[in-house]
């Protein structure tokens, strides 16, 4: 396994903007997974939307520091 940490074992900014756009990837598929979720358990969809919110606060979040990380000022 590779090191995913430099020297001073904080992420690179490279490592760190590959970690998010990975998580945006998985989140992506997470939302997707709970649409299907809904349609087979109705009784569920409550909860799953709450699972749907939360999980596009973090994208949101995400998105922010990618743009950050990208766009320095």
């Amino acid at each position: 396994m590779t090191s995913t940490s430099s020297i001073s074992g904080k992420e690179t900014p490279n490592q760190r903007l590959s970690r998010l756009k990975t998580q945006q990837q998985l989140c992506n598929k997470l939302l997707m997974d709970c649409v299907s979720l809904m349609e087979v358990y109705p009784d569920y969809t409550e909860r799953l939307m709450a699972v749907m919110n939360q999980v596009e606060s973090m994208m949101e979040q995400n998105s922010r520091l990618i743009a950050r990380i990208e766009n320095p000022a």
